[in-house]
């Protein structure tokens, strides 16, 4: 059944875009970083295809599976993005987030993203196997396609990540004194809003589009995590 299925995917005309991040190669290089992978992988795919809606003068608007752990900051994340008037023109200010018990189209995009984790995986992983026939035949349509972050993307930032504090002006210490000058708690949800606010006044910024209980997810950093700002930061360079 599972071959009829990419037969019919492999068929269909459509096109998809993958991305992966090799969890193994970020804790063997930022062993303290917070678990912020998801937002990496999300803004991938959400640049990956406003630049397929410049090429085509058309506008996309995203749907995404449902994941509650996720879905108040990714929202958020958004938002922050569409503001932007570089990518503004081309993706949509809807966000949808929908169950693949009910929509065909998430099924179909859940079948090509286990065709790209299996790619890495057998490629890369503990036991590297050899190339599954599925994913052969999907990316031999030129439609297909999958990018991948590993320890060759991680230890540089590490190496650079004096460097890109000063280029950047993020720190762990500037957040935390952002964090203090506005009186807000450390969150997942408050350190999108820094990497998202830093450098165009976020102290105003912020003030003016705050509502309350907006910021109020649960700590789920410490201070002794090392790292993870930049790594965030140049997660949406």
């Amino acid at each position: 059944m599972y071959r009829d299925l990419v037969t019919l995917l492999v068929e269909s005309g459509l096109g998809g875009w993958g991305f992966v991040i090799d969890l193994a190669a970020q804790r063997t290089v930022f062993p303290n970083a917070p678990d912020i992978a998801y937002y990496k992988c999300f803004l991938e795919l959400i640049r990956a295809m406003r630049n397929c809606a410049v090429n085509n003068s058309e506008m996309v608007q995203f749907a995404f599976d449902n994941r509650r752990k996720n879905e108040h900051n990714a929202t958020r994340f958004y938002e922050t993005l569409v503001q932007d008037s570089e990518w503004s023109q081309y993706i949509s200010p809807k966000l949808t987030f929908l169950s693949s018990a009910e929509s065909s189209r998430i099924r179909v995009a859940d079948l090509f993203a286990r065709e790209t984790m299996k790619a890495w995986d057998n490629r890369f992983g503990p036991l590297p196997r050899k190339v599954r026939q599925s994913w052969t035949a999907s990316r031999n349509t030129g439609r297909l396609h999958i990018e991948a972050v590993g320890i060759d993307w991680f230890t540089p930032l590490k190496e650079n990540m004096t460097r890109f504090e000063k280029e950047t002006g993020m720190s762990q210490s500037s957040y935390q004194g952002w964090l203090s000058d506005i009186r807000l708690q450390h969150s997942v949800s408050n350190l999108l809003f820094y990497a998202g606010f830093v450098g165009v006044n976020p102290f105003r910024r912020l003030k003016k589009g705050l509502k309350k209980g907006m910021l109020d997810q649960p700590a789920m950093l410490t201070r002794d995590h090392d790292g993870w700002l930049i790594y965030l930061r140049y997660c949406r360079e």
